[in-house]
């Protein structure tokens, strides 16, 4: 239950993505590694030739260990935050600056307090914003529940069955095939 967990925020991720990205993991752990107790941030892994960033590694944390916390960050790297489902799913509240990849969770749909706390790309704001979750609880519970049932959607086997034929026929309807590639 969301009330049972730690009065805390958690983000952990690799070196993934572009340092000058807009709202890029580099900016948050830059930022909040090791700055405030209360939000537990830091790199899982060196990759992708960033061994500069080997100072703001901490220890691993699976799943598991982030679900006992109130507020999970979601962060791009090469490509969409790949936590961003299980934690839509987590019964914690989501924490992200507008995302700017969609995939098949159709991300661009998720409403800034509806389903998420939003941040700046920056993350000036992530303590102001926690402190806001801390302080609206009622409101965090309603945020986690609807980011539940945002992802749901997406676990209905048979609806999905049928979007994927749809789209498999709407393809074969408009598009040619020849032989002379």
């Amino acid at each position: 239950k969301y009330i049972n967990k730690l009065n805390a925020v958690v983000w952990r991720g690799a070196t993934t993505g572009t340092i000058d990205r807009k709202g890029s993991r580099f900016a948050l752990v830059e930022r909040y590694f090791d700055k405030n107790p209360d939000i537990n941030i830091g790199f899982s892994k060196i990759v992708q030739n960033k061994k500069e960033y080997s100072q703001y590694v901490k220890n691993q944390l699976n799943y598991k260990s982030q679900l006992k916390y109130k507020f999970i960050i979601s962060v791009e790297g090469n490509d969409v935050a790949s936590g961003l489902k299980w934690q839509l799913y987590s019964n914690s509240v989501v924490m992200m600056a507008k995302p700017t990849i969609c995939s098949w969770a159709m991300e661009d749909k998720l409403e800034p307090y509806v389903h998420y706390i939003p941040l700046l790309d920056d993350y000036s704001d992530l303590e102001q914003q926690f402190k806001w979750g801390l302080e609206n609880e009622k409101k965090c519970i309603e945020i986690s529940k609807n980011a539940t049932q945002y992802i749901e959607q997406f676990l209905d086997y048979e609806k999905e069955n049928i979007i994927k034929n749809e789209i498999i026929t709407k393809y074969m309807e408009n598009v040619t095939v020849s032989e002379n590639y």
